[in-house]
């Protein structure tokens, strides 16, 4: 008799699951409709890695690999729904998620410091969600389950100094709840403008352009037309960096003659792009 009445409850259980199930995507049920970020193929970084994996919360771009006059950066987000599709536009809402207003130091559980954190200021190192640009994407379109939205990232000073995160969440409103897991509801930007010397420079470069330094490798992007945004130096033979060795040469000759001194690093020594014994 127990067995039959366990039975009978665990039929009323799985039957009331499914008809959430069933309302969760009932075409008359417009607030049904859930939010979530999703992550597109990025490429790679200076080192190889991917910039941002099928999971990933969290991508890290960086200033350095552009030229000095490129002062603004884009970073797409995939904002999708799930539920219905409606023939009307239904906008959407993002936030920032300020946690770290002033510069912290992260300590382990031996209170050692491991990292550093500062949030980002709307206005100063990247265009508020409500300005009218990035306003126009927080919707998607009638007939449609996907909006794409641009973060516009400024090159302030200060990012070479430290580098500042952007924490982003999505919010409920009066068209979409945001009921999935929280990972698919946060996205976390660091960027910076910081130098730091990419894998490639003392697997390969190293032979051809001599010591990395920081002042070279903003030459090397300012003036010369390498591209260094990605990793395919990583798979350049002898031929490659010959070829590029004798461009920075050039573009090096070129900017020294307009100087009273040959260009030095910011240990002081004279720059070259050649193999250095020390």
């Amino acid at each position: 008799m127990m067995r039959k009445i366990y039975f009978l409850l665990l039929i009323v259980f799985l039957v009331a699951c499914n008809s959430d199930k069933i309302m969760l995507f009932d075409v008359d049920a417009e607030n049904s409709a859930a939010l979530r970020f999703v992550n597109a193929d990025m490429g790679t970084d200076l080192s190889g890695n991917a910039l941002l994996g099928e999971n990933d919360t969290t991508q890290t771009v960086t200033f350095v690999v552009r030229k000095e006059t490129y002062l603004i950066d884009t970073i797409n987000l995939i904002v999708t729904t799930s539920g219905p599709v409606l023939n009307k536009e239904r906008v959407f809402a993002i936030e920032q998620v300020v946690e770290y207003p002033k510069f912290t130091y992260l300590y382990d559980e031996h209170n050692n410091v491991v990292d550093s954190v500062i949030d980002a200021v709307a206005g100063v190192h990247y265009r508020p969600l409500d300005d009218p640009y990035t306003a126009s994407f927080l919707r998607i379109p009638a007939g449609e389950t996907q909006s794409v939205v641009p973060i516009l990232l400024l090159r302030s000073k200060d990012l070479q100094e430290r580098p500042y995160r952007l924490k982003l969440r999505l919010v409920p409103n009066e068209n979409f709840a945001v009921d999935f897991d929280a990972p698919s509801k946060v996205r976390i930007i660091n960027f910076s403008d910081i130098p730091s010397m990419p894998l490639y420079w003392e697997k390969d470069a190293v032979w051809f352009f001599g010591r990395y330094s920081a002042t070279k490798l903003r030459f090397m992007v300012n003036y010369s037309d390498i591209d260094l945004s990605g990793s395919n130096l990583l798979n350049y033979g002898a031929a490659d960096f010959t070829y590029y060795q004798k461009r920075l040469q050039k573009a090096l000759m070129e900017y020294n003659a307009t100087q009273l001194t040959p260009l030095k690093d910011e240990t002081g020594r004279t720059m070259v792009f050649q193999y250095e014994l020390n």
